[in-house]
């Protein structure tokens, strides 16, 4: 992975978040709340960092998806100017 993707508040949040989709997976699967009930706070730190590294994933996902849109329709600045 590239260092473009540092520890963040958006991986924080987006580790939370995979960690509430989790627990609604268990929930379906197992017809009974997960021990945490979605509190990410009571996730031992290598859970977190599980969780973390799924986060940080996605994000280059969508970054080099961004990049690719760019790099294949590059902007035109010179739009609408006559040379």
């Amino acid at each position: 992975m590239t260092n473009i993707i540092k520890e963040s508040d958006d991986v924080e949040i987006l580790a939370q978040q995979i960690h509430k989709v989790y627990c609604a997976y268990y929930q379906n699967r197992h017809g009974k709340n997960y021990w945490t009930n979605g509190d990410y706070s009571l996730l031992d730190e290598e859970t977190k960092e599980a969780d973390r590294y799924m986060a940080r994933f996605i994000l280059k996902r969508e970054f080099d998806n961004v990049m690719r849109q760019i790099s294949s329709n590059p902007i035109d600045y010179n739009l609408g100017k006559t040379n």
